[in-house]
């Protein structure tokens, strides 16, 4: 069996990077693969770590159901035959849209008529996306997708989209990303001098990294000191300047750590102790099940699919949304009570393991395929 994947992006994100291990995990099961990614100027992107594991892979140009020109949405639809062309001799037998935010694997599917599947990773409606056709046009281009199964990451997509009508209930099915379980180092306990807080969110506002800042000022202000913050991601983002601002304004230089984007967060993990999930509506989660396989202690807000993977006083804590002196006190208290936490760490690493394996994953979408190829 071989399923064309296609990517709506370009760079090494974290939708990218889950369909890589998706891959891979796939191959043992006799399931080979062929990805198209759009062609951009990005000199590490998704595309040539594709080559470098050898999947076979090819560029296109960039199709999406979000272009905010409508000239540029138009010569795309006008390169969907000049593509159907190209991949005429390219054989394969389901194509997996990796995203909601393309239209083309669906485009593809009714060209070649075969079984799409289009993986839902994205809320639209919390992260202000809007279709370049608009939502009503858009809805009725999902629901008349025939031949067309849709996976959504978390239950919290599922009603997303059944909430606003694209989709019907017994259309999708939910499939939990899966992460790589690897050899993790012991849980670090005695002889902390200095408790580090990671933020692997990036800087874009819906990350709210802001929040966490604000919530270091409420903590040093309360006379805890021995801990430091550290937030990664690129650089480039806008919003990344405004951060830098407000950290110098609050003046944390001392406490806080502003860093770019970094491909092994295992290392970067491994020296840490407490970590941040912010984000207002986060759709899995991935670093948030990154943090819990590390051994860190995790603290999530009240939004997204952060309930379905954290258990409150369990596995990790859950804090109000936007409320910096609730996420302040949660920090706090891991700080005071971090060597106390141990079983909270250890059992929210079993619960990575039993629940989010790439292995666990892969089998799903195994049996999903042969399901709507028979």
């Amino acid at each position: 069996m071989k399923v064309l994947f296609v990517s709506h992006t370009p760079v090494k994100g974290g939708a990218n990077l889950a369909m890589l291990d998706l891959i891979e995990s796939l191959r043992p099961m006799g399931i080979e693969a062929a990805v198209i990614v759009p062609r951009d100027n990005y000199k590490d992107g998704i595309y040539g770590i594709l080559k470098e594991k050898g999947i076979e892979c090819y560029q296109y140009k960039f199709i999406r159901l979000f272009c905010f020109r409508w000239d540029k949405y138009l010569r795309n639809l006008i390169y969907i035959p000049y593509l159907f062309f190209k991949m005429r001799k390219l054989k394969f037998d389901i194509v997996h849209s990796n995203s909601s935010c393309t239209g083309l694997g669906l485009y593809i599917s009714w060209l070649h008529r075969k079984p799409h599947i289009w993986h839902i990773r994205e809320n639209w409606w919390d992260w202000n996306i809007r279709p370049t056709l608009g939502f009503n046009f858009t809805k009725w281009l999902f629901l008349k997708a025939h031949k067309t199964t849709f996976v959504a990451i978390s239950d919290y997509i599922i009603r997303a989209y059944v909430e606003h009508g694209f989709v019907r209930r017994e259309q999708i099915e939910r499939i939990y990303n899966g992460i790589r379980i690897g050899n993790v180092l012991p849980l670090q306990n005695n002889n902390i001098k200095c408790i580090n807080i990671v933020f692997l969110g990036g800087y874009a506002k819906v990350k709210r990294v802001m929040d966490l800042i604000r919530a270091v000022k409420v903590l040093s202000d309360s006379g805890v000191d021995s801990f430091k913050l550290c937030v990664y991601g690129n650089q480039e983002c806008m919003e990344y300047s405004e951060c830098s601002k407000l950290v110098s304004s609050l003046e944390l230089d001392d406490k806080v750590r502003l860093k770019g984007y970094i491909d092994d967060i295992s290392i970067v993990l491994s020296q840490m102790h407490i970590g941040v999930m912010a984000t207002r509506g986060e759709s899995f989660g991935r670093v948030t099940v990154e943090y819990m396989m590390h051994g860190l202690v995790t603290i999530a807000s009240d939004s997204g699919a952060n309930l379905e993977i954290i258990e409150n006083g369990k596995t990790g804590f859950i804090y109000k949304t936007g409320d910096c002196a609730d996420l302040a006190e949660k920090i706090k208290y891991a700080i005071e009570n971090y060597a106390a936490l141990q079983d909270m760490r250890s059992l929210a690493q079993e619960a990575v393991r039993n629940r989010f394996d790439i292995e666990g994953e892969a089998d799903a979408f195994a049996r999903l395929y042969r399901r709507i190829v028979s």
